[in-house]
């Protein structure tokens, strides 16, 4: 019941960050982790909240259907009404905390960790640009291509969608002056099977498998950091390009990260990233 208390105390931007799972703000560091923490601890609240609601239904359903062999000796005409109440309460509680539900482990495993790291390598009133997806990628306007329909060993009909989940992107300053471009994003393939049984019957499931790349672009000024020019390399690093403009030298990176089933992009990977830039660049020493 304390994702009630919680939801009531949220602000405005908050709650429909947790309705629409999409914002795009400028913020500092500080300001984006207290802002995702207090999320994710409502995520947590509302996890718990949901499954006692969903258990209250459950039990209302069970009183509802032992009312009827209580019919006989009138009990059961008060029970079912208890039973009914339990369930209507406990479901319109259930689907109405659902809304606010949001993908915390994004947040705890990827989101907040990436911030807490910027936080250390930025200037406190740096402002951090960013734009969140966490609507997830089987959605049509994120759908690419679609196969026909074909066989495969028993099952008799497969198709496959595609998606493009451009879901994390940000753009910041770093307190060397260095400039920071990232764009997230997961190519996934959904599976839908259908397979008829032994005893004729008709059964389907659906499996999903996903990459996730980073495509970031790095700005060193020049007078704190040399980049090879006009670098051009593509190997099991990823795809790595340089080139300079004004007063900055540029480094473009593209990096395609697998994952093992149930893992996502991970701030080590977006360490990686940074680091590619930081490993092939040279000191100048000198002050911008």
């Amino acid at each position: 019941m304390k994702a009630f208390f919680t939801l009531g105390k949220l602000s405005a931007e908050e709650k429909n960050l947790l309705l629409k799972k999409q914002i795009t703000d400028a913020k500092t560091p500080d300001q984006w982790l207290a802002f995702f923490q207090k999320l994710r601890d409502f995520d947590k609240e509302s996890d718990s909240t949901r499954k006692w609601m969903g258990g209250i239904g459950c039990v209302g359903f069970i009183i509802i259907f032992f009312s009827f062999f209580l019919m006989a000796i009138y009990v059961g005409f008060v029970t079912i009404f208890i039973g009914l109440f339990m369930v209507i309460a406990g479901l319109s509680a259930y689907f109405y905390i659902k809304k606010y539900d949001i993908s915390g482990e994004v947040l705890t495993n990827t989101v907040i960790p990436i911030l807490k790291i910027l936080r250390e390598e930025m200037k406190p009133s740096e402002s951090l640009k960013l734009k969140l997806d966490l609507r997830g990628f089987a959605l049509k306007e994120k759908l690419i291509n679609q196969s026909q329909p074909y066989q495969r060993g028993a099952y008799y009909s497969i198709i496959d969608y595609f998606y493009k989940d451009q879901w994390f992107d940000g753009e910041t300053a770093l307190a060397d002056g260095t400039i920071l471009k990232w764009s997230v994003f997961d190519y996934a393939k959904q599976s839908k099977k259908s397979k008829r049984t032994a005893r004729g019957k008709h059964k389907s499931k659906t499996k999903n498998k996903h990459r996730s790349f980073i495509s970031m672009t790095i700005g060193m000024h020049e007078k704190k950091y040399e980049l090879p020019e006009k670098l051009k390399q593509k190997d099991q690093v990823g795809n790595i390009r340089t080139k300079g403009s004004g007063d900055y030298n540029w480094m473009n990176i593209k990096k395609m990260i697998k994952h093992w089933e149930g893992q996502t992009f991970s701030a080590q990977d977006f360490v990686n990233a940074v680091a590619i830039a930081y490993t092939r660049a040279t000191p100048t020493g000198g002050k911008k």
